[in-house]
């Protein structure tokens, strides 16, 4: 038996993050496209926040500015390198 440890969003608060955090319009729902009274759960690794990092201004300007996609894994990462977030499990709920 393994026990985890999650960290638990609401689809709305993911929304709420991307706008207060980067300035940007973001839809959870629409880009994941998912259902009411479902969940998805994301792995972000230590790994790819520090490439995030090492990367700084390239990804910084990139998301910032539109030119790249804002999936849900990638605005994680983002938001576990500046701190808003801790590394590891994220669990997202929808429930509406």
């Amino acid at each position: 038996m393994e026990t985890k440890t999650y960290t638990t969003l609401e689809y709305w608060e993911v929304d709420k993050l991307a706008s207060e955090t980067f300035g940007i319009s973001y839809e959870y729902l629409a880009e994941e496209e998912l259902n009411n009274d479902s969940a998805r759960v994301y792995n972000v690794r230590q790994k790819d926040v520090d490439d995030f990092i090492k990367n700084g201004e390239k990804e910084w300007t990139e998301f910032i500015s539109g030119k790249r996609q804002w999936r849900a894994y990638l605005l994680f990462t983002a938001l576990v390198a500046i701190g808003q977030i801790p590394v590891g499990n994220i669990l997202v709920e929808v429930s509406y």
